[in-house]
């Protein structure tokens, strides 16, 4: 019996970020990538399940709520995928049939993390995490705790280049000399663990439970970072021809963040080096 397809990735890039079993996995590097699209897309693998708990966040609640934002997204998704979905449009949360529950808030000051007091979370998202607060960002991957599900816990993270976020150092290991994303067709998971403030980074889970114990116990966690660029989403660029130009024309320092994805982009006036 043929089955209709209602949602799979356009490109290799989002193949590999939808199959991550990574504890985190980022999407990004630049406009136009289906980032959002993968983040929701990555919640189906758990939506069957009758305890999942999951929540989606942006800086703040407009992001999410405006006409044609996030959460229209997700309905106009999920709807395809589960006839029966329950939509809780003021408290802006989607129940799947099977029991399965996505929320979407917002990360906006710092103690905003203290809404998800006491939360147990199966799945976690980020949507533009390059604008979220680094302390609240970790808080809440504290609350992928939940152990009544049958899967791994994992957080999905998307976001465009921001000289100055947190994640930058996270993912400066795929960069080149500009700052954009070095690409390959398989992108390696790696592991770290944080102490303080401060991060210890390896390629290998085992160099790091050498010095800091078992991952259960030392809090060790997996990381895979995908780049993403316009033309890892072939059905935008055929749709909409036009936004491949618009990214071209803008100024350099933008187009470099936008269409090539460099993290070091910025405008000159801030202190970007001149190449010349």
């Amino acid at each position: 019996m043929s089955r209709n397809i209602v949602f799979a990735p356009a490109s290799k890039a989002q193949e590999q970020f939808l199959n991550s079993d990574a504890t985190i996995t980022f999407y990004g590097g630049a406009a136009g990538a289906g980032k959002s699209h993968c983040l929701l897309g990555a919640f189906l693998k758990y939506c069957h399940h009758p305890k999942t708990r999951g929540v989606i966040l942006r800086r703040t609640t407009k992001q999410i709520s405006n006409p044609g934002g996030l959460f229209d997204s997700a309905v106009s998704l999920y709807k395809k995928v589960d006839p029966n979905l329950k939509i809780k449009s003021r408290e802006l949360e989607i129940i799947f049939s099977s029991g399965a529950k996505l929320k979407f808030g917002y990360l906006d000051n710092p103690k905003d993390k203290y809404d998800y007091q006491g939360s147990e979370l199966s799945f976690l998202g980020f949507d533009e995490i390059q604008q979220l607060d680094e302390d609240n960002v970790i808080y809440l991957l504290s609350r992928l705790r939940k152990t009544d599900v049958d899967y791994n816990l994992q957080a999905y993270a998307t976001g465009n280049p921001d000289y100055e976020a947190f994640i930058r150092p996270w993912v400066e290991f795929g960069l080149d000399e500009r700052g954009i994303p070095v690409r390959k067709d398989f992108y390696p998971t790696r592991y770290f663990i944080r102490v303080g403030s401060e991060y210890h980074w390896s390629d290998s889970r085992e160099e790091l439970e050498a010095i800091y114990g078992p991952s259960n116990k030392s809090g060790i966690l997996s990381f895979k970072y995908v780049p993403g660029n316009i033309f890892d989403n072939p059905i935008l660029i055929e749709k909409n021809p036009s936004y491949l130009a618009q990214l071209k024309s803008l100024p350099r320092d933008e187009m470099e963040r936008l269409l090539l994805g460099s993290w070091y982009a910025r405008p000159e006036e801030t202190g970007m080096f001149k190449r010349d």
